[in-house]
């Protein structure tokens, strides 16, 4: 009796195989060109089995973290593991209205829409008014205190509203699904009204049906690769399905987010639709809140094996770093380290977004993940902890660039240095990373066109390693060039 060969795949596999089971069964059979009728038949099997095949392997690839395609699946994976999925979050700014003098408080709406100034609709970023701004009868809108802050100024959000949108009519069976018409929409905006037959109601969103009834007014929000958002009701037993009234699911929500939103101060200056009495408006300061992009699919995959293994608390030194830039998104490098004369003490270095300083309520809030009275991240034995920013060492590059004939020296030596503030650039180059002179000058005359040569005088190391708590910026760069045109 022959074995079956199971790591067969393939159209070419399944059809070798087929042909010597024939060879077996039937050894009178000799015509095994592709213009037979039998061998026809056995190539038109092997096409239909390599696809089957193929949607196999790709519904078993979506069971591992490491081999899931679809980003549905891979979130799923994550919060088996404990792993919270950060969404993009919109940009908030303050924004400052000058209007003329009117007799009676002027009142600027809720919603009111804002924008940059672009060439393009399609370039341009909103904003709306998060909240409700009075200004006094009298009043321009530009007074200020006496620290010269604006009396009159709002906080505006990134983003549009899509209010009232209806989504569909429920037909009662269950598991219903509705997608959403726009895109990217902010997860945590969306809201459901479902007419009962009698009037909307507003249903709850939540993350799964685990602890949903048969009559939890519940729904789930699914977000594709795109930020385009499916709005997802329960079976019945798990989470209520809505009655079947016409276009009686109803959404409101909003779309955005992302660091698209981080303009500039003095950018948000348009008026959507713009009142007599309104004479300009603009942000007079960068965002207080910037906006977020969505949290990658290659960082999901990361991230949650990491989330799993300190979920019950941090153990080793990397668990104390990998819990704070786990579920501090501003933090973008942490390494820690024992104190060397106080065991018991550990020291976490952080490098937030922009070099933000650790002010003493970021620390509270790290501090507070760690207490043992709260969470139980800290392991027994562990004294304190100390919260320290990165110490970011320059570096001071001396050295000669040769430029090759037919290129212009200029263009070649500022490809060079935007290479080397790229390269060093505060949030790239993380803590204790060893710098080889002789592998970052490889690396740069690969990259650029036009260097014939690249010699670096200065530092005189051939390696530079910097402490644990080091990260390496770039001081200056002072280069001689010569040739080219």
């Amino acid at each position: 009796m022959s074995r079956i060969d199971y790591r067969t795949r393939d159209y070419e596999g399944f059809r070798a195989e087929m042909i010597r089971r024939l060879k077996e069964k039937m050894p009178e059979y000799t015509d095994f060109s592709s213009s037979d009728a039998g061998i026809v038949i056995l190539e038109l099997l092997a096409e239909g089995l390599d696809v089957l095949s193929y949607y196999n392997e790709v519904v078993a690839n979506e069971v591992f973290l490491e081999t899931a395609y679809e980003r549905e699946n891979v979130i799923k994976i994550a919060q088996m593991l404990g792993k919270q999925v950060e969404e993009a979050t919109p940009a908030k700014f303050f924004q400052v209205f000058e209007i003329t003098p009117q007799d009676k408080d002027v009142v600027i709406p809720k919603g009111f829409q804002l924008s940059t100034k672009e060439s393009s609709p399609e370039k341009k970023i909103f904003f709306e008014l998060e909240r409700d701004l009075t200004i006094p009868a009298g009043k321009t809108g530009l007074e200020k205190d006496s620290n010269g802050d604006y009396l009159y100024k709002v906080p505006v959000v990134e983003g549009k509203t899509i209010s009232p949108e209806v989504v569909g009519t429920s037909n009662e069976s269950p598991n219903q699904s509705f997608r959403l018409a726009y895109r990217p929409v902010l997860k945590d905006s969306v809201r459901i009204f479902v007419h009962d037959g009698v009037e909307f109601e507003e249903w709850k969103r939540v993350e799964n049906f685990i602890d949903s009834t048969s009559t939890s007014k519940h729904f789930m929000v699914r977000l594709d690769e795109s930020a385009q958002a499916t709005v997802i009701f329960g079976n019945g037993t798990f989470g209520r399905i809505p009655n079947r009234v016409v276009g009686g699911i109803v959404a409101n929500y909003r779309i955005g987010g992302g660091e698209v939103g981080n303009v500039t101060a003095n950018s948000i200056t348009e008026i959507v639709a713009k009142p007599a009495y309104m004479k300009r408006t603009f942000n007079p300061d960068l965002a207080y809140e910037p906006g977020r992009n969505r949290e990658s699919t290659e960082r999901i995959r990361i991230d949650a094996p990491n989330t799993f293994r300190t979920v019950w608390g941090a153990l080793t030194l990397k668990d104390f770093s990998d819990v704070v830039k786990l579920r501090f998104p501003e933090v973008v490098f942490a390494v820690a380290e024992r104190d060397a004369d106080e065991i018991d003490d550990i020291h976490i270095y952080m490098l937030l977004e922009d070099n933000a300083p650790l002010t003493e309520e970021f620390k509270e809030r790290v501090h507070s993940i760690f207490d043992e009275n709260k969470e139980g991240r800290k392991i027994i034995g562990v004294r304190t902890i100390h919260l320290e920013p990165a110490t970011l060492v320059p570096v001071n590059f001396t050295g000669t660039l040769r430029v090759k004939e037919g290129f212009y020296a200029e263009d070649v030596e500022q490809e060079v240095r935007t290479f080397f503030n790229e390269y060093f650039a505060i949030g790239k180059y993380p803590f204790n990373k060893e710098l080889a002179i002789s592998e970052l000058v490889s690396e740069i005359v690969s990259e650029i066109d036009g260097i014939r040569s690249l010699r670096i005088t200065s530092p005189t190391e051939e390696i530079i390693e910097p402490a644990l708590n080091e990260i390496l910026i770039l001081g200056s760069l002072n280069l001689t060039v010569t040739g080219g045109i």
